[in-house]
Order: C-alpha cells, then sequence, then structure tokens
C-alpha cells in the first residue's frame, strides 16, 4: 500500500488534487489482492478510493471499460472494511485509533458511526481518548448516532473544557461562506447550560477574538444581554491590546474636485496607502447644475445605480476576496466585508463632496429630492397627490434625521398605495399605523426581478465564473486565467485537455448549451447565455425588462423549467437587507438602525456622528428615489 505522505484522501469532487490521487488509486487498484494483509490505514485509504467511484470521478486517460473494471475491484473493499472494524472492542479500541493517521480520522469516526461499532466500546474508553486527543471531539460531533450513544459523555467533556464553547459557537452563530459540515449536539446540553459554557469562555485568558464577536452578534442562542456586555468588554480589551503591538492592513478611499480634469471622473490607487483616489471635473459639475442633472449625476457619475437599475452599494458574493472568507461571521451580522466597507466609505464620501460643493452653489439636497418628488414623480410620471415633507435647514442634524426617517418610510407607503390602488388615499394610510417592510413593496411591472433557484444554474454561473472552480487548472495554461469564461475566451481549448473530474462539468455544460464546439473543435461560449449567467454571478439578479426580447425569452423558459423565479417587488433581495442594514435592526445584529434610533433617543451625542448619520439617510432617500423612477420607466416598456 501506499506510504503515509502519498496516501489516497478524497477531498471533494473539485479539489485540485483528485487527479494526482486518482493516479495513486489506479496503482492501488492494479496490484490489489483481498487475500492480503491490511493495516488500519491501508484499508481507510481503500474506503477514500471508494469515495472517488461513490463521486463518479474519473481519469480521462481511462476508458470505459477500465473504469468499470475499477469500480467492480473497489467494490471489494467493502467486506474487508466491514470485518475489520467489527473486530475492534474495548481490548483493542485505542490500540487501533492510535496507529491511525491524522488525515483519516474523520473517516474512522464515519465507519465507527456507521457500522454501529460504537455500542461495543465503553464510555470510559471514549470520555479518555477525547481527553488525551482533543482534537478529534468535533470529529465525533458529525455522527449522530454516536454522539446520542454518547451523550453524556460529550455533556461532560463540554462543560469541563471551556474552549469547547467555540464548537457551539460556530454551530449556533456563524454564517460560513463554503460548505460546512453538520454537526450534533447532545439533548441533554440545554441553552442554560450553553451559556454557562459560554461565559466560563469569555473568562479565559486569552479567547479567540472571532468567537467573543459572534457571542456580541448572537442572535439564535438567545443570550442574556449581560453575557453580551461581558463579551463586548472583552473584544474591546483584545483589541486594544493587539493594537498596542501590531499594525493592521488599511485601506482608504480619496475623493475630491479637479479644476483641471477633462473627463467628468477619474479613478487612481495608490499601492503605498492601498488607497483609492476618484477626482470629478469641476467643469462638468458646474456644467450639470439644473436639478435634474444633479439627480441624475448619482447615477451616472457617482454609479449609486447600475445599468439594470439596481443599487451598486449592496452585498455581492463575488466580491468577497481571501482576506474576506478567513474572519468569522455571525448568521444575524450584516456582512461588512473590504470591498462593502470601500463601496460604504466612497459612497458616503461622494455624498458629503456632492452636498458641500452644491451648497457652494447655494444648492441644497434638500430642494433637490422636493424637486424630484414634487416636480418628476407626481407631475412627469403622473404620481398625483405625492407628498413629501423635509426637515428645515435650520433644524439640528439629530431633529433633521427624526423628521426625514419617517418622511422616507411614508413616501414609500404612498408609492406602495399607488401601485396596489392606482391612487394615494392619505385618509387610509393616516388609518394604517403599520411599520412598512421592504419586502412588501411591489413592483408596477408584474415581472421586475429574475434569480436563480436550485443547483442547475448555480452550477452554471460557478462553473463559468468562479474563480473558485478547478475548470481553469488545464495544460498548458494552468494558472494563467482565474475562471472558465476568461479562458474559452481567449484560447482555443479543446476537450481532451481536461481531466476526466474535469470533463464531467464540461459535460453538463455542453449538455445545457452554455458552451459548444466550434468548426475546428474548440470550445466556446455561447454569447448570450454568458451574459445571462454572467449577470446571474455578479449582479446575482437580473431586471427583466432591462434585457432584450431574446434573454427575456429564455428566461422565461428558463422559469418554466423551475430553474429560475420571478419576483415583482420595487426592491431586489439584497437591496432590501442593505435597506434594513442601514435603518434598523429587524434583520441584522450590527445594524446602523439610523431610524429607531434617533426616535429612542440612544444615538450618539457627537456633532459630526449627527450630521454624517444624516448624510447617510439622505444618500438612501436618493436611492429610493432611484428605484421609484426606473420601476415607472419600466411600466411604459411592459406596456
Amino acid at each position: 500500500m501506499s506510504d503515509d505522505l502519498r496516501r489516497v484522501v478524497y477531498y471533494s469532487n473539485d479539489d485540485l488534487s483528485s487527479g494526482i490521487n486518482l493516479e495513486n488509486a489506479e496503482k492501488i487498484i492494479q496490484l490489489f489482492d483481498k487475500n492480503n494483509s491490511f493495516a488500519i490505514n491501508d484499508l481507510l485509504e481503500l474506503y477514500n478510493i471508494q469515495l472517488y467511484f461513490k463521486n463518479n470521478l474519473r481519469l480521462s486517460t481511462w476508458s470505459d471499460e477500465h473504469y468499470q473494471k475499477y469500480k467492480n475491484i473497489a467494490s471489494e473493499f467493502c467486506e474487508l472494511i466491514k470485518n475489520f472494524f467489527l473486530s475492534i472492542n474495548n481490548s483493542n479500541f485505542i490500540q487501533v485509533f492510535t496507529e491511525i493517521n491524522f488525515q483519516y480520522t474523520h473517516n474512522f469516526w464515519e465507519l465507527f458511526n456507521k457500522l454501529n461499532i460504537f455500542k461495543k466500546i465503553d464510555s470510559s474508553l471514549i470520555s479518555n481518548l477525547l481527553t488525551s486527543k482533543r482534537y478529534i471531539f468535533q470529529e465525533v460531533l458529525y455522527n449522530q448516532e454516536l454522539v446520542n450513544y454518547y451523550s453524556k459523555v460529550i455533556l461532560e467533556h463540554f462543560e469541563k473544557n471551556p474552549e469547547t464553547a467555540e464548537i457551539i459557537l460556530s454551530h449556533y452563530e456563524e454564517i460560513s461562506l463554503n460548505t460546512k459540515k453538520k454537526i450534533y449536539i447532545p439533548k441533554i446540553f440545554s441553552f442554560e447550560k450553553i451559556e454557562i459554557l459560554i461565559n466560563h469562555y469569555i473568562s479565559l485568558s486569552e479567547p479567540n477574538l472571532n468567537y467573543i464577536n459572534l457571542i456580541v452578534n448572537s442572535q439564535n442562542l438567545k443570550l442574556d444581554y449581560k453575557t453580551k456586555f461581558r463579551a463586548s468588554k472583552k473584544e474591546r480589551e483584545i483589541t486594544k491590546s493587539f493594537f498596542k503591538e501590531n499594525n493592521g492592513i488599511s485601506y482608504s478611499v480619496e475623493i475630491g474636485i479637479s479644476g483641471e480634469q477633462l473627463e467628468p471622473k477619474n479613478l487612481k490607487y495608490n499601492e503605498v496607502n492601498n488607497r483609492l483616489i476618484y477626482t470629478y471635473s469641476e467643469n462638468y459639475l458646474a456644467n450639470t447644475r439644473d436639478f435634474f442633472s444633479i439627480f441624475k449625476n448619482f447615477t451616472v457619475l457617482f454609479e449609486y445605480v447600475n445599468f439594470q437599475g439596481c443599487i451598486n452599494l449592496v452585498h455581492r458574493n463575488c466580491e468577497l476576496d481571501t482576506m474576506d472568507r478567513i474572519f468569522m461571521r455571525s448568521k444575524g451580522e450584516f456582512l461588512k466585508y473590504i470591498k462593502f466597507t470601500q463601496k460604504e466609505l466612497l459612497s458616503n464620501g461622494q455624498f458629503a463632496l456632492y452636498k458641500h460643493y452644491l451648497k457652494s452653489k447655494n444648492i441644497d439636497i434638500e430642494d433637490i429630492i422636493s424637486f424630484v418628488v414634487l416636480e418628476t414623480l407626481q407631475k412627469v410620471y403622473s404620481i398625483e397627490e405625492l407628498k413629501i415633507s423635509l426637515p428645515s435647514k435650520e433644524t439640528e442634524f439629530y431633529e433633521k434625521v427624526r423628521i426625514l426617517a419617517p418622511e422616507l418610510e411614508f413616501l414609500l407607503k404612498q408609492y406602495n398605495a399607488f401601485i396596489e390602488d392606482g391612487e394615494i388615499d392619505f385618509e387610509l394610510l393616516r388609518f394604517n399605523s403599520s411599520p412598512i417592510y421592504f419586502s412588501k413593496l411591489k413592483s408596477k411591472v408584474a415581472i421586475k426581478y429574475v434569480y436563480t433557484k436550485g443547483e442547475n444554474i448555480n452550477r452554471i454561473k460557478y462553473g463559468l465564473f468562479s474563480t473558485q472552480s478547478s475548470l481553469t487548472y488545464i495544460e498548458p495554461f494552468k494558472n494563467k486565467y482565474n475562471y472558465l469564461y476568461e479562458l474559452l475566451s481567449n484560447e482555443n481549448v479543446t476537450y481532451d485537455l481536461f481531466e476526466g473530474f474535469q470533463q464531467r462539468e464540461i459535460d453538463y455544460l455542453l449538455e445545457k448549451k452554455i458552451i459548444f464546439f466550434d468548426i475546428n473543435n474548440f470550445i466556446r461560449v455561447d454569447r448570450i447565455m454568458s451574459l445571462i449567467f454572467s449577470s446571474f454571478y455578479y449582479q446575482e439578479v437580473i431586471n427583466f425588462w432591462h434585457f432584450p426580447l431574446e434573454i427575456q425569452s429564455i428566461l422565461i423558459e428558463l422559469e418554466k423549467q423551475n430553474e429560475v423565479e420571478f419576483e415583482n417587488c420595487l426592491f431586489t433581495r439584497e437591496e432590501i437587507r442593505y435597506l434594513n442594514y442601514n435603518l434598523n435592526k429587524k434583520e441584522f445584529s450590527n445594524g446602523l438602525d439610523l431610524r429607531n434610533k434617533y426616535i429612542h433617543g440612544s444615538n450618539s451625542e457627537s456633532k459630526d456622528v449627527q450630521e454624517n448619520d444624516y448624510n447617510v439617510l439622505l444618500k438612501i432617500f436618493v436611492l429610493i428615489l432611484l428605484k421609484i423612477e426606473d420601476d415607472i420607466l419600466l411600466s411604459g416598456r411592459e406596456n
């Protein structure tokens, strides 16, 4: 069998090591003789070889005949593996386990659980093993029957070891960007006992800051506010201590107006300071000073919304980099990754700069908002009786926020009434004092947004555009390209360049007519389908009426096949999350809560903070007006 460093290990279907592992597996299969003697690691290696066949992975050099022959031989491994495990008992259990290679311990527990071997092993042996080899504890928790059988031992191990709170916090509170294996918690481990464990964890001299953050932002565990407060104090203590001796990674955004710049906007990057530098032409700003052009500059110049009328500032999975994926995030937390923070710094800076510039020309942003509502939406787009009441210029900023936040909500209620009833009945609106839910606001068009549904579409967009896919790693290009679409668009690629485990995904894309063979037998990407799936991958949504009829027809067909779903909301799903993050804490534990904290008097007393909060609220008002205008314009296309 293999030496320990070269043993076959199955990781996942997309792992880059599949090729070399299958080559090693082939050698073992060819030499296999069931009459030989096999040690525990030999048998666990055979089990991993079986996993490759179970997941239909193969080398491109294998013919169908060879593949079936190897698969038949691999099926003979089962009896050997089973017989060995059935021979495990109290007398040899510890000895067997100590011989297992680290890379195979999780496989051991899988089989130990699957074959019910745990019923033959005393709980005292399991307890001793967990104490001596603490690294296996989480592996044990992956197996439900095992956890149920040894529930008292497992509970005792939790209670004696405060660091195991990390497992609990990860299970209940952590949101994982990748697929996370499920763990099982003993039913006798109540939430009261869990909170005691978590408090012991907070009291450790050096708890992990990631898990302390999970406690602060926890929602599912329903921790007492005093526990969260203790965690918050610990968080500040750890952070302060860290930055006394270490420097963090800094990034920033610089924004300015240039009197010499000819182009409307310009972007530079300062690598030394990791700084994005945006400059805007003073001449361009001077020539777009009428109220309608000022409003349009938030799209044309500052790019608050994209080509399909969707807000650019929202969370997008494709923007996450390696650093973002390292840090732990709470399920109840809005994910503020690096790119998102940069977008917020930029958009807030753009707004503050433009507001200051307009003020120097005796123009107030509030007047622009009033103009859009009363002149554009009411008169041009015929939303009769639409009302708005903005704070006066002399009002203090904290009062301005208290006035503006409910006014924003009232504007949306008016528009929703217009959509549902064709008119705005203010008496009816005043009768209904219920809070507004962004997810329930309807669009003026029957089909507004298109979302992917199910694994098929996700598999296609991942295969074409994900930088995590292994499909670009082929000879002779290796690491030259980041994703498959880029590779196929720039090179002449033939089918035989892909390994067997990669060909499965290529076959799928061919079957779905996403890619095809040209007259020279090179693989090409369908132009229309790539546009659809690039929108799904990078924007995560398609605004139906912003696309041509040819694409609309494909989307309708995909909906009939239950591959996508339509919605007629005013806002996209991510826009709803973004608004909730900024305005309340309905959805996120770390929301800015701009609306409620001023109403309840829990806002900051700093004038600078209050002014910034007011500017953010004005920015959101502009975003909502852009969404309403786009919605009205799209209704004309539908008709």
